[in-house]
């Protein structure tokens, strides 16, 4: 069991990030929103694998905490309050800060599950570094521990198919100090051996504009690379260039659920939805059951970001996603369309009781509250419904969708519900009164 100590101020933060490294990576999370209190736990017998801590500059006992981490070697995410702390924390503590999240970073939530998740994975991976010794091997080396990798070296060929075949750990492959010629013929002698979805392959090759230098990157990933790491090397885009090709092969080897999951919320997103939506329709076009669909749109949710931080407005969002699902049964499809818009499927809904349901799942709702950094933040709903069935799904979501435009045009407390009197009566046990 991968053991994680996540030490902050918000308790919403904690219990969120908790939930979903625990769901996801199989992780025990312990909290402690102590600072003195994590620092003994982070010095105790217990086998850390991640550090997540709230970064405090000019701090003592947060500086205490990630170096007691840092000195066992267990990798350290720092929170922070803002994009220019969290390049603090990076400068502070260049050996123990593998990388930072801040709340005004929008796309910070989920970046910061996916790389704890990669992090606990590649600490059972190897990666290889192929070429000369010297100091682009050196710093590339240092560099990939920070993403906790086993690193691996060989200075040829050689050394390489001997590692490769000896160990089945090796998932990344950096090929360096070469000319293009000689790691275009390198990697085509990898590919013809390992796939794509056995060995990830990257090349080091000179940064310029030239149409020279755009033949060598043709021939590099013609070969067989499946990306190109410009030099010269900065830490931060060489780390995201490492995580988005670990992305990639996590998917095709089918780690990943993000093809059709939201990462933050854990609804399925648009694909998933219409996966599963898809057959539930043609089962519903041979009269087996009823379907309607149902479109909730978070009224001013890009103000409320850029107000509140993306932080705390993905807290929210988590939070809404959950009481959407606690509303709907089992058999019904809850999805995540886009940051303000979750879109329902629902089997069964009975036409009379249509108002009356989406009255109080919308007064539960708009009573959610999410507090992030002491403050306090809420959602306005419209909604639209779309009762009857029609020849393709995707004119339903369209008619919901334009029915929660609608009713924010309108600024109506009640849902605009479409198709109401052409909605076949269908037995159902949707209530009107917690979950259904």
């Amino acid at each position: 069991m991968n053991q994680i100590l996540l030490c902050h101020a918000s308790p919403l933060l904690c219990s969120i990030l908790s939930q979903n490294l625990q769901r996801d990576g199989g992780c025990r999370v312990t909290e402690s929103r102590d600072l003195v209190a994590a620092r003994k736990l982070a010095r105790s017998e217990q086998a850390w694998r991640l550090g997540v801590v709230q970064y405090l500059p000019g701090d003592s006992e947060c500086a205490s905490l990630i170096e007691a981490l840092g000195k066992r070697g267990v990798p350290v995410l720092a929170l922070a309050d803002s994009i220019e702390e969290g390049g603090q924390a990076l400068k502070a503590f260049p050996e123990y800060v593998t990388d930072f999240f801040s709340a005004d970073s929008a796309d910070a939530m989920e970046r910061l599950l996916l790389l704890a998740d990669r992090l606990l994975w590649n600490q059972g991976m190897h990666a290889l570094l192929v070429g000369p010794r010297g100091e682009l091997r050196t710093r590339l080396n240092d560099m990939l521990r920070l993403r906790r990798f086993r690193i691996m070296e060989a200075d040829d060929a050689q050394g390489m198919f001997g590692a490769l075949q000896a160990d089945v750990g090796v998932r990344l492959l950096i090929v360096q100090g070469m000319s293009e010629k000689e790691a275009a013929a390198l990697v085509a002698q990898v590919r013809l051996q390992w796939t794509r979805n056995e060995l990830v392959v990257l090349a080091c090759v000179d940064s310029c504009a030239s149409t020279a230098c755009d033949e060598i990157g043709l021939l590099l990933v013609k070969s067989g690379a499946d990306d190109l790491i410009r030099q010269p090397l900065g830490r931060t885009l060489f780390l995201r260039q490492i995580d988005r090709a670990m992305a990639l092969f996590e998917y095709n080897q089918g780690y990943k659920r993000a093809a059709t999951v939201d990462r933050v919320t854990g609804l399925v997103n648009r694909r998933g939805f219409l996966e599963r939506g898809l057959a539930l329709h043609a089962n519903a076009k041979r009269g087996n059951l009823g379907l309607s669909t149902a479109m909730f749109r978070v009224e001013g949710f890009g103000r409320m970001r850029r107000l509140h931080a993306p932080m705390a407005a993905e807290l929210l969002r988590k939070r809404l996603a959950q009481e959407m699902q606690r509303n709907f049964r089992n058999n019904d499809v809850v999805g995540q369309f886009g940051p303000d818009e979750f879109m329902v499927l629902m089997v069964g809904m009975k036409p009379d009781s249509a108002k009356t349901f989406f009255a109080a799942v919308k007064e539960r709702l708009e009573s959610i509250e999410a507090t992030f950094q002491g403050r306090r933040i809420h959602a306005r709903f419209h909604i639209g419904v779309c009762m009857e069935l029609h020849d393709d799904l995707r004119e339903m979501l369209v008619i919901a969708q334009e029915a929660s435009h609608l009713a924010e045009r309108k600024e109506s407390p009640e849902a605009v519900i479409r198709g109401l009197n052409a909605a076949p009566v269908i037995e159902s046990h949707h209530v009107t009164t917690g979950a259904s």
